[in-house]
């Protein structure tokens, strides 16, 4: 996560954690759904594993996995990172952020006006490690 200390080194264990993952299950994956779940499980113990104690210094990631297999696509993602799908020139959103002002949107506690413009846009409620709460 940009910003954030060890980001880049929590990024490179999540990653390095979820290709040992696909590369030691055999192809085509059974279930790809929950091979995703435990997958990405496994790469937040990895990075929970790189914090000290204090969870303002903890290495955090956010984590967007795509798994096509058979003309199917199966995805899983944690905090802010999205996963898209092209199709005939057409964009199209196929998750959205875990993040605390997406939740308000989503309740329709603030426009999409608002959303711009809130200074907690960035604040992740589902990162791979430790992730304080947004202030109120």
């Amino acid at each position: 996560m940009g910003g954030h200390a060890e980001g880049a080194r929590a990024a490179e264990t999540a990653l390095a954690t979820l290709l040992e993952a696909f590369w030691q299950t055999p192809h085509p994956i059974f279930d790809p759904l929950g091979f995703l779940h435990l997958s990405v499980g496994r790469a937040h113990e990895e990075v929970v594993k790189l914090g000290s104690a204090s969870a303002s210094s903890a290495p955090r990631a956010t984590c967007a996995v795509c798994l096509v297999q058979d003309s199917a696509a199966y995805w899983v993602h944690v905090g802010d990172s999205r996963i898209y799908q092209l199709r005939q020139s057409q964009i199209v959103e196929r998750t959205r952020d875990h993040s605390h002002v997406e939740v308000l949107l989503r309740e329709g506690l603030i426009t999409r006006r608002k959303y711009k413009v809130i200074p907690c846009e960035i604040m992740s409620n589902a990162a791979s490690a430790a992730t304080p709460p947004c202030p109120k």
